[in-house]
């Protein structure tokens, strides 16, 4: 994710990214990407994340670091009961 003062992005592996106006919309519910209006700033705000990450990187990364924390509770059965309730590892890619 990238954001300024106007515009915030979102990139997710496998997901359409996210455009939201935050002036118009703080609350980030109406999602702009892909609209021809925003195109410009969908494509400036996509090139500022590229410039401090790669987001297949990251996600990759992150999944990895899942994986190995999971590996140290003992497994995903063992990962399941512990924490505060409802937490549990992410989905299989």
């Amino acid at each position: 994710m990238v954001a300024g003062a106007a515009w915030a992005y979102h990139q997710y592996e496998g997901y359409a990214p996210e455009l939201f106006d935050l002036t118009h919309d703080p609350g980030q519910v109406v999602n702009l990407a892909g609209q021809p209006q925003v195109e410009e700033v969908q494509a400036h705000m996509h090139t500022a994340l590229l410039k401090i990450c790669d987001p297949a990187v990251v996600d990759a990364q992150a999944r990895a670091d899942q994986e190995a924390l999971v590996a140290a509770w003992g497994g995903r059965e063992a990962a399941m009961g512990a924490g505060p309730a409802g937490a549990k590892p992410a989905p299989e890619a």
